[in-house]
């Protein structure tokens, strides 16, 4: 996510065995004006539902003139099951 960053932040401090990354990605794009969000994570009892919002900008809209790659990146507690993406 960082690799033209320049200085490199710390690494996040994770713990693998208690803890997981829950990450989405819009993809690219030629203007801003895009965003993607984990709005909620829920569990349940065979797996794990992460609702995702994604928004981008309205036909005719003034967005800046700049490639864009909205992404958003949570740490959760660790769980073995399956994770399901909803929108």
């Amino acid at each position: 996510v960082h690799s033209i960053t320049i200085p490199k932040p710390d690494l996040p401090n994770i713990n693998f065995n208690d803890e997981m990354i829950i990450a989405v990605f819009q993809g690219s794009h030629s203007t801003g004006g895009y965003s993607i969000e984990i709005t909620k994570i829920i569990e349940k009892e065979n797996s794990v539902e992460v609702f995702v919002k994604e928004t981008s900008p309205s036909p005719g809209s003034i967005v800046t003139q700049a490639f864009t790659q909205p992404y958003h990146i949570v740490k959760t507690k660790s769980v073995d099951k399956e994770v399901t993406f909803r929108r």
